[in-house]
């Protein structure tokens, strides 16, 4: 269990840096060089952008100018449009195939390798500019595709280790001779509950997401120095080239460690092409069997959609109202893997030491999210000095966003696996992340058409509330209890069924004579 834990943190370590150049330096660059290519309303095209202006419109192909902010959320809208279809053909038929480790492994090392020809990308022309908004948008849906893979190890892990406690508790019971009242005590304390699931499942979740968190810290943290001691604000992008190569380094490292759950068989009659179809299909009727799975994802899906968007807006705000130097970017930029880093450390320990279900942790994770997005609304007012207009509140609100992040995103993966029954880890998360490409272009589009035609970047957050209340609402309404146990109640008739072999064939219609 050792070998899995490390091998999954090895290969969320490896993306952590990826990840941290692309979401950083890459999307800074490409908003530096709008600035320069782009103009000002009423200006002529290509005149450029003050350095302090918060409305700057950008070329886009086919679309005219528009506005930079509306531009950054188009590019993520058709990130996640063709994410969706990728994801759902691979969530479909996941769970069918072999080889899940290697698919996970090859598209780690496509993730890595995205990021060599950053480096040579530090000029400001158009040509670039455009180069590196198609980068941006590939790199997003292969990041799809290693969710996708990934999220199978954390419940295999979980359940493996389930049913080896289950085993041992058949042994212990075998092995009694001191009778029935020996035997019960032998079985309470062996017996796997769903509450040693829970801790091990958040464990190892949090030990993957610090993984990630740790090596995009020690990435800002060269980066710094690097800046410092070159004086240069090309120190990002080189650096993201360095992290595409320690990406597919680590990524062969942990290869050979990660477990390999075999594929289940394919159902009979069923084509490979037709079965993400079918599969669908299936986990559509699934909505009504396991109604509190569904539930959970939905709240789960919203609160990622409308973060991504929120956290554009909000991200894209500091960079307009400060112009912040690539120190001071980086800086910002380190808010985030080290909060979480140390809410997600705290609450493993805190977590089973109250009373507080994985279900409440969300409710209250959903609930700093909406308080921040209330905040930034106060901005819309000119009255009000607050609402992300100084400094200090963007820096507080990427601690209380990204310690809710901590929190609610482990969880996610550890109470979600409880809630669907062993061997559709694919079919069940995919169908998490085929939904959110399917629905997170909606507050990308919604937004980026509101900016567009009334320049006021906050007015996005006007939307977001409504979404992360329905989060917390839905997150309410779901009973993990329930839910669990209609799965585990599933399992056991499942091994009795095993246990007592096929059932006879019924002789129908008159018997032959001798």
């Amino acid at each position: 269990m050792r070998r899995y834990q490390l091998a999954y943190g090895a290969s969320s370590f490896a993306t952590g840096p990826a990840f941290g150049g692309y979401a950083s330096y890459v999307s800074f660059q490409i908003q530096n060089i709008g600035y320069l290519i782009g103009h000002e309303p009423g200006n002529a095209p290509g005149s450029g952008c003050d350095f302090f202006a918060t409305t700057c419109l950008v070329p886009m192909a086919g679309a005219g100018d528009i506005n930079l902010t509306s531009f950054i959320l188009y590019l993520n809208a058709i990130s996640y449009a063709v994410s969706g279809a990728l994801v759902f053909i691979v969530a479909g038929i996941g769970d069918y195939t072999d080889y899940k480790r290697e698919q996970y492994i090859f598209f780690i090392i496509v993730y890595g390798a995205l990021c060599l020809p950053i480096t040579a990308l530090t000029g400001y022309s158009t040509s670039i500019y455009n180069t590196l908004a198609g980068l941006y948008v590939v790199f997003n849906i292969i990041g799809f595709l290693v969710q996708v893979w990934g999220n199978i190890f954390i419940p295999y892990c979980m359940r493996e280790m389930h049913e080896e406690a289950s085993e041992s508790k058949n042994v212990e019971v075998e092995a009694s001779t001191e009778g029935n009242l020996v035997v019960a005590e032998q079985m309470h304390a062996t017996v796997s509950t769903r509450m040693d699931r829970e801790i091990r499942g958040v464990r190892m979740s949090i030990w993957g997401s610090n993984s990630l968190n740790l090596s995009i810290l020690i990435f800002y943290v060269v980066v710094i120095c690097l800046i410092v001691a070159s004086a240069t604000t090309a120190a990002g992008l080189t650096m993201t080239t360095v992290a595409g190569a320690v990406c597919l380094f680590l990524a062969l490292v942990a290869w050979p460690f990660l477990p390999s759950p075999s594929g289940r068989p394919l159902p009979e009659g069923k084509s490979w092409f037709m079965l993400p179809f079918t599969t669908f299909a299936q986990m559509f009727q699934a909505v009504y069997r396991y109604p509190d799975a569904f539930r959970f994802l939905l709240a789960y899906t919203i609160y990622n959609d409308t973060l991504f968007a929120f956290g554009t807006v909000t991200g894209t705000l500091f960079n307009l109202t400060f112009r912040p130097s690539l120190l001071e970017f980086t800086g910002y930029s380190m808010v985030g893997p080290g909060v979480s880093i140390i809410v997600g450390t705290a609450w493993r320990y805190i977590f089973p030491r109250t009373s507080l279900t994985l279900r409440h942790w969300a409710i209250i994770s959903y609930s700093i999210v909406a308080f921040i997005a209330f905040w930034a609304i106060l901005g819309m007012s000119p009255h009000i000095a607050i609402g992300f207009k100084q400094r200090w509140e963007f820096y507080l609100m990427a601690v209380l966003q990204n310690a809710a992040g901590a929190i609610v995103s482990p969880l996610f993966r550890v109470l979600f696996s409880e809630l669907f029954p062993k061997g559709s880890e694919i079919r069940f998360f995919g169908f998490q992340l085929v939904l959110s490409c399917s629905t997170t272009w909606i507050p990308q589009v919604i937004n980026g058409p509101i900016v567009n035609a009334t320049n006021n970047i906050r007015l996005p957050a006007a939307v977001c509330l409504p979404a992360f209340l329905i989060c917390i609402a839905l997150a309410w309404w779901t009973d993990d209890v329930r839910g669990a146990a209609l799965v585990e109640s599933e399992r056991h008739q499942d091994e009795e069924q095993r246990a007592r072999g096929p059932e006879p064939l019924l002789t129908r219609g008159p018997k032959l004579k001798n």
